[in-house]
């Protein structure tokens, strides 16, 4: 009984961290950003990610401009870096769909890219009284690139544990050349919510300092 009570406990945990990635940008934030077709020119101006596919860019003149993927090779709002992720699988439920292009949060770089994207399923709800109930949930998803490659990998672990073999078969590949780092996999000790100090640690050639104990996913 505890345990079933406990389930939509960590799901409305989860949505609650997706949200809280997404709300602050729900107003227009000083930034700048980089078109695809003059990639040399980076313009400043107020920014304002209204989804995964739609950013809004006002000038100083107060003019209002919308951009998608398609046209943006990279963007800025405030200390956050985003660029375009192309044909990525996404597993929602029981199925996986294809995110054709979308922005995503840079989080690191080096021999691998780290990107989050972040995104919304559902629809919003409305009652007998015309008031709006919900109906939406916040979701997010990490990405891995190669650096020099073009392939966008989602690494997602099992919804409760954030783990599972399918998830260390996924990133196993990633960190082949740090032996240190393959062992902390295989011991199950990595699950996605691990997975930024994990890559940060890949990417920078340092130690990675585990701070708790193992569990099994």
């Amino acid at each position: 009984m505890r345990f079933l009570l406990l389930l939509p406990l960590v799901g409305l945990f989860s949505a609650r961290v997706a949200t809280a990635q997404i709300q602050p940008f729900n107003t227009y934030k000083p930034g700048s950003y980089v078109l695809l077709n003059d990639r040399t020119h980076r313009m400043d101006g107020q920014l304002k990610l209204k989804s995964s596919t739609i950013l809004l860019v006002k000038d100083d003149k107060g003019k209002s401009t919308k951009l998608t993927p398609e046209a943006v090779h990279s963007f800025r709002i405030e200390k956050r870096t985003y660029t375009v992720a192309c044909d990525f699988e996404v597993k929602q439920g029981l199925y996986d769909s294809v995110v054709e292009q979308a922005f995503v949060e840079q989080l690191d770089s080096g021999q691998v890219v780290l990107m989050r994207y972040a995104f919304t399923t559902g629809a919003p709800a409305m009652n007998t009284g015309g008031v709006m109930t919900g109906g939406q949930s916040q979701n997010e998803v990490y990405l891995l690139r190669w650096a020099r490659g073009t392939s966008v990998l989602a690494i997602q672990g099992s919804w409760f544990t954030g783990g599972g073999a399918h998830f260390r078969e996924d990133l196993l590949p990633y960190v082949a050349q740090r032996p240190d780092l393959v062992q902390l996999i295989q011991n199950r000790s990595i699950t996605t919510y691990e997975l930024p100090k994990l890559i940060r640690a890949l990417n920078s050639g340092q130690k990675y300092e585990l701070l708790t104990s193992s569990t099994s996913n």
